[in-house]
């Protein structure tokens, strides 16, 4: 039974001065009403993540084979591409400091590699 189908039945009680079948439909009515404001609060919280979600979408910028997300003019990153475009997460990259690879990042969650991976000739 809807909420409003109890609320509706406890008021033709309350007309009729049943007030024990009044009582039980009042504690459905407390019960409907307890479950919808559950159901409220998840469905806002869900409302939230989708809204945080879309912004930080909007605010990515795939270069390179990596993500950056622009914020204030501003690249902040790099991140993983793998990781976010499989499981929708941003995974700071690590920057290497080898003296054969420029400008590489490695992933710490899928063990990617992303940059720039041009040898340096040894002779120089």
């Amino acid at each position: 039974m809807s909420f409003f189908e109890t609320a509706r039945d406890a008021y033709e009680l309350a007309k009729k001065g049943m007030t024990i079948e009044f009582q039980v439909k009042v504690m459905e009515l407390r019960e409907q009403g307890l479950e919808l404001q559950e159901e409220n609060l998840q469905l806002r919280t869900r409302i939230r993540k989708l809204e945080e979600m879309m912004q930080v979408k909007e605010a990515l910028v795939f270069r390179d084979s990596m993500y950056f997300l622009v914020k204030e003019g501003k690249d902040e990153g790099p991140f993983c591409s793998k990781c976010y475009d499989d499981n929708g997460k941003l995974v700071r990259l690590h920057a290497l400091h080898d003296h054969d690879i420029e400008s590489t990042y490695r992933c710490p969650v899928c063990d990617g590699y992303f940059g720039r991976s041009s040898r340096r000739s040894l002779d120089m």
